[in-house]
Order: structure tokens, then sequence, then C-alpha cells
């Protein structure tokens, strides 16, 4: 394969950049036209883009069609994404009468059984009237009826809408951008009988899709797998990844080899091979390239519905297609082109795929590959087969990761140092794996057999699933912590281009602009160190039945947790992990239990703690906070009660709501998410509303001392 000698060998990489463009807009900014208005604007520009095709055949003019083109595909990038539904047309909290259809099948969690429907309609004062919206909905695990439910079924109920709340800490993963970029806005639970099946639908291909994808499911357990290798099988072929535990995905994440779980490019790859080796005989007659290509299709396409059309499966599929195709008509497309295209398709079928994580992965890692593997695996000529095999995929790996860095960094806060060794060790046996799987599923017939393969396949996923183990338990095998800026991951992305802008063209000039990138880069990087230097904040965090205080004081922090978030270590990285890495001080945190914390020691620079019985007394910047624990105040009696700026109340705090006023005369009240509402409530009556604010974090986000 070699490279494009010229942009014009790519023309689909000339209609994607604009396209990227217009969706990026429509993203970053909110709509300005309403539907009818962006269709009318679409169609005259279609229209403009005629006129300039006609006008370009003189010579003076030539380029007027290459400019409106582009402004077309701006603009339809933009309406693309502004014609998408932006908000519920539900109301939260407003009980609803509702007939609605399954779109997934039902996915059991650890208390609820969740399922993604389509609301059809709602019944109101006797007239049924249309609705269009997707919604999550969750059935208690005791209303057994739920589990009997499948996808295409029908379904009457009641239910109150709720939405979907912002990011209630700094740095949180937004749940509520993320379902709203999948069409859903609103959630509900529904009580036990309160619904009932009405109907059953749903497009045959797919219910024949997800019924198969159940029995293939059975075959596996009925062949002597089981639990994690069982889910990991599951995932391998099929992705299917509801079966696998916390444990599993932390290994194979913190391994570098949770691709492997998301069926993707290696998985269709693999596939499409073996059946275009099993067709190869079809190969010598018109028609029979014609009947191979049909077959090749089918079942390419049939996989990526049978594995939920995840961004990445569509993409490989889409890519294998044209090779398909392009031994039919015999024609040969730069597979540059190919990708390009593959990527302007889906987004114009779903331009909120840009956004993806998956989306932006897959085609990075591909990219990636596709340009810096021929030059990586050109450095070395092992002289024997199999030393040539493994250097050519540690080669390919390291080509991945080049494009894929900075997307895992920014997103997940981690980089996995040992993901060559993952690749040399886990990719050959997942192959092996899926092989396996693949024959397992095709002697179901012969019990036997079927027994004996999955016996193999056993061993092979749970050789797997250890070695990847002992590659995550390792020292320095996860670089956690780290931190892109917007800015940072901005200039990262403009590097990776001029790289491969250079490597494409050669010129000089390429790499001047690559070095003024690498020194906007440096810079930046340089004034976020300052700032988090100089930086200093105090938060009262936002987490259900929690409790986390954290003081930031440069590259320094402390974080007052309670006892069960202090002990669970996975628990508070998730919840603190991507705010003291985007702090800076991810590695010299101190976490310290706030039952505890009386024996604190940790003075910061704009922070100063003293501890007293029952009480942990904190000065930050000159602002008093006091933060009861136990009980033990409840024997003092003072005939004035202490003045402090806050007064932070955690479930730790065992005094009485009506004894707090008697302590403490507080400017603030902050009650945090480990108390319930009726608690807060009590807490807040007991103090005087004209002279003290409130705050809960369960309830309004966290607060930041010092802001409000």
């Amino acid at each position: 394969m070699g490279y494009p000698s010229s942009y014009k060998e790519i023309p689909f990489l000339r209609l994607l950049v604009p396209l990227v463009a217009g969706i990026s807009l429509g993203i970053i900014s909110r709509p300005l036209f309403d539907a009818a208005m962006v269709l009318s604007v679409v169609l005259v520009s279609f229209c403009v883009v005629l006129i300039a095709l006609f006008l370009s055949r003189r010579w003076p003019l030539r380029h007027i069609y290459g400019v409106t083109l582009n402004l077309f595909l701006i603009i339809v990038g933009y309406s693309a994404v502004t014609l998408k539904p932006t908000a519920s047309v539900l109301t939260e909290g407003k009980p609803l009468c509702v007939v609605a259809q399954l779109v997934e099948p039902p996915i059991v969690r650890e208390r609820s059984v969740r399922m993604q429907v389509k609301l059809e309609g709602e019944w109101r004062n006797g007239l049924f009237y249309s609705i269009d919206e997707r919604m999550l909905l969750y059935f208690s695990q005791t209303d057994t009826n739920a589990f009997d439910l499948q996808y295409g079924d029908i379904i009457g109920l009641r239910l109150k809408p709720k939405f979907p709340a912002p990011p209630q800490n700094p740095e949180e993963f937004s749940y509520k951008r993320y379902l709203a970029r999948r069409g859903v806005f609103a959630t509900a639970f529904v009580r036990n009988n309160e619904w009932l099946l009405v109907d059953h639908g749903g497009n045959p291909l797919f219910a024949f899709a997800y019924r198969l994808q159940e029995n293939m499911i059975a075959l596996l357990i009925r062949s002597g797998l089981k639990d994690q290798e069982l889910a990991v099988a599951s995932a391998l072929s099929m992705g299917y990844k509801t079966l696998l535990d916390d444990e599993t995905r932390r290994v194979y994440s913190g391994s570098g080899a949770m691709h492997l779980l998301a069926v993707s490019g290696l998985h269709v790859g693999l596939l499409f091979v073996l059946l275009s080796w099993l067709l190869a005989s079809l190969k010598g007659t018109r028609s029979g390239r014609l009947i191979r290509f049909v077959a090749l299709m089918a079942f390419l396409w049939f996989f990526a519905v049978l594995t939920g059309l995840s961004p990445s499966v569509q993409r490989s599929a889409f890519m294998f297609s044209m090779v398909a195709l392009a031994e039919v008509t015999t024609k040969r497309s730069s597979i540059f082109n190919t990708l390009t295209a593959s990527a302007f398709v889906l987004l114009v079928i779903n331009p909120f795929n840009l956004v993806e994580i998956g989306f932006q992965l897959s085609y990075l890692a591909v990219f990636s590959i596709l340009v810096f593997s021929p030059i990586l695996t050109g450095m070395a000529s092992p002289n024997y087969r199999i030393t040539k095999r493994l250097w050519e995929l540690l080669m390919v790996s390291v080509a991945a990761q080049i494009g894929t860095t900075a997307i895992s960094v920014f997103y997940f806060n981690q980089f996995p140092s040992y993901f060559w060794a993952t690749n040399l060790f886990a990719v050959p046996l997942a192959t092996w794996s899926l092989y396996l799987l693949i024959a397992l599923y095709a002697f179901a017939p012969v019990p036997l057999v079927s027994e004996w393969i999955g016996w193999l396949s056993n061993i092979a996923i749970g050789l797997l699933n250890k070695g990847l183990a002992t590659i995550e338990a390792a020292p320095g095998a996860t670089l956690q912590g780290l931190h892109l800026s917007g800015t940072q991951f901005m200039l990262l992305m403009l590097l990776l281009v001029f790289a491969i802008w250079w490597i494409f063209k050669g010129r000089v000039q390429r790499i001047l602009v690559f070095l003024l990138v690498v020194a906007a880069l440096a810079g930046e990087t340089a004034l976020k160190k300052i700032g988090q230097s100089k930086a200093s904040e105090a938060l009262v965090l936002s987490s259900y039945g929690k409790s986390a205080i954290v003081f930031v004081d440069g590259n320094s922090a402390l974080a007052l947790l309670d006892s069960s978030l202090y002990s669970n270590i996975e628990q508070r990285k998730f919840l603190l992990g991507k705010l003291m890495a985007s702090r800076g001080c991810f590695s010299s945190a101190q976490y310290l239990s706030i039952s505890d914390s009386t024996s604190c020691q940790k003075s910061l620079r704009t922070t100063t703690f003293a501890k007293g019985e029952g009480l942990l007394f904190a000065d930050y910047k000159g602002q008093r906070i006091a933060i009861p624990i136990g009980d033990a105040l409840a024997r003092k009696r003072t005939k004035n009660p202490l003045v402090t700026d806050y007064l932070i109340v955690t479930k730790d705090c065992k005094l009485r709501p009506r004894a707090l006023p008697k302590l403490f005369n507080p400017r603030v009240v902050i009650v945090d998410s480990s108390v319930p509402e009726w608690n807060a409530t009590l807490i807040f009556a007991s103090f005087n509303p004209s002279q003290t604010e409130y705050w809960h974090t369960l309830s309004n986000g966290y607060y930041r001392i010092g802001d409000k």
C-alpha cells in the first residue's frame, strides 16, 4: 500500500472536512433557525451549487464550484445536527398513560431491569395523542413479568418522566448530554402492576438477530463456558458486554485491551478473511464473484446488526463492503478514500457519531495504522518468519497508539504503559479464541464436538483473562491521573494532522508548521502548570449517599471522605480522579476519613485545620469552616454559639437538627449529599432563614466555598 501522491486521490476527504466543520458548528452552537427554515436553506444552497457547477466551466470562474460545494457541505453538517430533537416534549413529573415499544432487549442491572423504548403516544381525556420520543425505563427486579419482555414488545403503562440531572461536580461526566446525543431526554421508574403487554412488533431482522444472540449465549453456557470466560466470549464474538463485571472491565481497560471487547475492525476483518477463504472457489467466474459478493455483504451487515451496529462495526462493515465491491467491479480505490467515505456516510446518517468516543478511537486507530505502520515496520527487517510477524504486530500496536493516545488521556485520564506487551500476547490469543467460538457455533448441532470446542475456548479465554490480569497488576502498568485541557487536546490533534501531512507531502514547510504547533503546545502546558500551582479551592462535592470535602492548594490536595468512600478505592477514583487530575494533584492528594479526621495534621498553604472533640475546624483564606463529627458536642453547653462562615453537615454528624443552632452561628449551612432530603429540611428549618443561607448538595450540586 502506497501513500496518496495528491489529495485528489482521496476525494471523500475533501468532502469530509467541510461536513465535519458544519457538524462541529451545530454541536457547539445553539440552533438559529427552525426545521422549515433549515430545510429551505439547504435547498437554496443546493441550487446555488448546481448554478456554480455550470459557471465553473468558464476558466476565470473555475473555483466557484469548489467554494460553493464546501459551503453547502458545511450547511448540510450544521443542518443535520439542528434537525435532531434537542429537548423532550414531555413535562417532568407529570403522570402519563403511554404506549411504548421496546427498541432493544431488556438489560438486567444490579437493582433494576433497564429498557430503552420508543413512545408511540399518550392517552389523555379519552383521546390518543402521538408522541415520537425515546426514553429509558427502569423496572424493579421484583417485577418478574418484566424479565419476559423482549425487543419489539408494545406495552401500555403509567409513568412520571424524570429528566437526567446535569453534572453535579466539576469535571464530571455529563450523563444527560450522553443520553441527549442518542435522542433520549427522559427516564422513568415503572412500578409493579402499572404496565401491561399490548402487542408485539419491531423489525423482523433485528428481532431475529436478538433471538439468535440469546441462543448463542445459551449455546456457550451448554458448552461449558461460565463466569467471566462466558462474559468475555459473549463480548468477543457478538459484542454482548452486559455479563462483564467491573473487575474484568478494569483489567481490560488498564492493560490496554479494551478494544478486544468492543467488536471492531479486528473482529470484522478476521471474519471477512475467513469467509472469503471459504468462498474463494467462486472467484473464477463472473456469476460466482457476484454470488460471493452477495454472500459477503449479507454476512457483514447481518453481523453488524447482531453486534448492535456500533460505529466501529459500521465503519468496518462499510470498508470491507467496498473491498468486496472492488473485487466484483475489478476497480481499485485508495484505502484512505474508502475510510473517509465510510466516515462521511456514517456522519450523514448520524452527525452525533462525531462526538462518540468509539467512533473517534476507531477511525484514528485505523488511519494511524495506515500511515505510520509501514514506516515503523520498515525500521527493521527480522530474518525469521515468527519474529517478522511479532515485529509487524508490535509496530501496528505502536502505530495505533500514536493516533489514539491523546483521546485516551483526554477522556480516561490514563495510559496503558504495556500496551505493546498486551497486543503481542492478547491479539493472537483473542484471534484463536474467536476462531474457536466460530467453530463452536458452526458445530452446535453436534453436542459432543461443541462441548469439546467449548472446553478449548474456556481454556483459551481463561488464559487471556489471567494474562491480562498479570499485565494490569504489573508495577506501572497504568499511568493514572493524566490530564489534557481542551486546548492541549486540540494541539495534539493538530500535531497528528501535520505529521501525516508531512509524511504524505514531505515538504520542509510542513515541518516548520509542525514545530510551531509543538511550541504552542509547550507554551500551553507551561501556562497550565503555572495556573495549577497558584490555584486553590474548597469544594463540597455531590454524590448520592456519600461525603467528599476537597481542599486544593496548588499541587497539593486534601479530601475528607465518609468511611465507605474512603475504603472503596474504585469509587474514590470515579468521583475524585478526574477532578484531582485536572488540578494536577492526583498523585499528591491525601485522603482522610471524616470520622477519623480529628487526627488531621495536614495544613495547606491556604488552609489550616484545628481538631477538637466532636469538631473539625478549617480556616480557608480567612473563611471559617466548622464540620461537626459524632455527638460529642451534644454534651456541651455554651451561651454564645460559635460564629463561623460555613457549617458543613454530613452523615457523620450525629447531633439533632435543633441542637445545631445552639452550638453554631453560621452564615451558610451546607448539608452534603450523604444526608437525605427529609433530614436536610429539618436542619435548615432549625436556623433563622433571614440570617442564614442554605445549600443541599444532593439537590443543588457541588458547593464552591467562597464563590456563593
